[in-house]
């Protein structure tokens, strides 16, 4: 057992039984659609969502946990003695990070320290993972969170999309640009920038943009995180493709849910890496 808890939020997709195996606490997004209401699941649980988000005709709302769940938690953690480092959701994206500070703001100790990872996904799995195992190997919440500050400027992250129509959904395409888009078999790369999900470039056809993507992953990167919106069969053939290319980096592949995957949609995937 660690001196320190380690607290994330759904954003991270990290599976249960690591989070069971390393005491791990993780605060829920929620999302609404079609009138229904469901906090976010974990990996696994994800297909039947992304099925219902194809035949909808809405789009979800996403929200926070409350800052009384933030403040439970980390009472809890408190309570047994324990400092707290919790590391959340890019402040850009959500407001699961300031309301964490907002808990933590509600008591009088200097034992919490609230990360913004200013990223998500596979980074935000990995930035909780490191600073699990540095907490397991006895190093101060200090070290700990000078490392993750540090491991925040070693990244990069580019996603593309099985086809534009939930960008449209979300508000990020108009109607029109949307339909010649998918006409013309465009697929945009999206990078990871200031904590934001912006356009980096647009390509004809999944190859070009799958080319242009895993060439912008430096030669002596370290890990590498696949993350796909239920599309693992597809995803699992890029494998022989990155131990050739990247022979000494570790390569995994990660499942994103509701909260991010809403606005990619099914099929689509990503590149988490870390250099």
């Amino acid at each position: 057992m660690t001196k320190i808890k380690i607290v994330t939020d759904s954003t991270a997709y990290i599976g249960e039984d690591i989070l069971k195996a390393k005491d791990i606490d993780v605060l829920k997004l929620s999302y609404e659609l079609d009138g229904e209401r469901e906090s976010e699941g974990l990996p696994g649980t994800f297909v039947g969502y992304f099925k219902k988000l194809k035949d909808s005709d809405s789009f979800p709302k996403t929200s926070q946990p409350p800052v009384g769940d933030f403040k439970r938690v980390f009472k809890k953690a408190l309570d047994e003695g324990k400092e707290v480092i919790g590391i959340f959701l890019s402040s850009e994206i959500s407001g699961a990070y300031s309301t964490a500070v907002m808990a933590a703001n509600m008591f009088d100790t200097d034992k919490i320290t609230v990360i913004d990872s200013l990223s998500a996904v596979g980074h935000l799995k990995n930035m909780v993972l490191t600073a699990f195992k540095m907490a397991e190997e006895d190093h101060s919440r200090d070290d700990i969170v000078k490392e993750i500050l540090e491991y925040k400027n070693r990244i990069g992250i580019s996603f593309t999309v099985g086809n534009l129509d939930y960008l449209h959904k979300g508000g990020r395409l108009s109607t029109a640009k949307a339909k010649i888009g998918n006409i013309l078999n465009l697929k945009p790369v999206l990078k990871m920038e200031d904590g934001l999900l912006k356009l980096d470039k647009t390509f004809r056809g999944s190859k070009r943009a799958f080319n242009y993507m895993i060439n912008k992953i430096p030669e002596d990167v370290k890990k590498v995180t696949i993350s796909h919106v239920v599309c693992k069969e597809k995803v699992t053939q890029f494998i022989e493709i990155f131990n050739q290319k990247f022979p000494k980096a570790e390569i995994e592949i990660d499942e994103v849910g509701p909260i991010i995957g809403s606005h990619l949609g099914p099929d689509s995937f990503g590149f988490c890496y870390k250099y």
